[in-house]
């Protein structure tokens, strides 16, 4: 009965453990070499280096990275932007278009950046960068502050400056 217990629990452990305990009953019992071990070792070693990778990875992402729903404008349009990578800058990508009735519409202009260049200089801040403003087709100088789930963008254009606050889409 009791063998059959531990059979049991032997099945739900994780693979790695099961495997260990299984190269470690063949050493025992002299059926497995200490090469074999030692390529067992080098495996897990590789798996947890190369984890520590993904998730060095993962924590190296800029917090704006994402998807931004802008300001609505004065016909109650609006649009979603995908703020990425672009080089060593970041840059922001109109993604989808959506009327005044907030349903998805087609646009000439999805697929276009709206920022670029933008640079990260620390404590949620961003400058350095460029918006085009497609109400207006003008390009201005522009920065961003990031505060949780808002992101500020401003821009200015010859003493003439705008701003809006975008929200994080989930």
């Amino acid at each position: 009965m009791q063998s059959t217990r531990h059979g049991r629990l032997f099945d739900r452990a994780p693979l790695a453990l099961r495997r260990s305990v299984t190269v470690a009953r063949g050493l025992l019992a002299g059926k497995v070499s200490k090469g074999h071990i030692r390529e067992d070792m080098m495996l897990k070693a590789m798996i947890l280096g190369l984890t520590g990778v993904v998730i060095a990875a993962a924590a190296m992402a800029d917090p704006v990275e994402g998807t931004w729903q802008t300001q609505p404008g004065d016909d109650g349009a609006f649009g979603h932007v995908e703020m990425a990578q672009c080089g060593a800058a970041l840059c922001g990508t109109l993604v989808r278009a959506y009327d005044g009735e907030g349903r998805a519409r087609a646009s000439d202009i999805v697929g276009r950046n709206l920022v670029w260049d933008m640079q990260a200089k620390g404590g949620g801040a961003y400058a350095g960068g460029k918006i085009w403003a497609p109400d207006r087709d003008k390009t201005y100088n522009s920065k961003m502050t990031l505060n949780g789930a808002q992101l500020e963008v401003s821009g200015c254009v010859i003493g003439i400056c705008r701003s809006q606050t975008w929200v994080r889409v989930e």
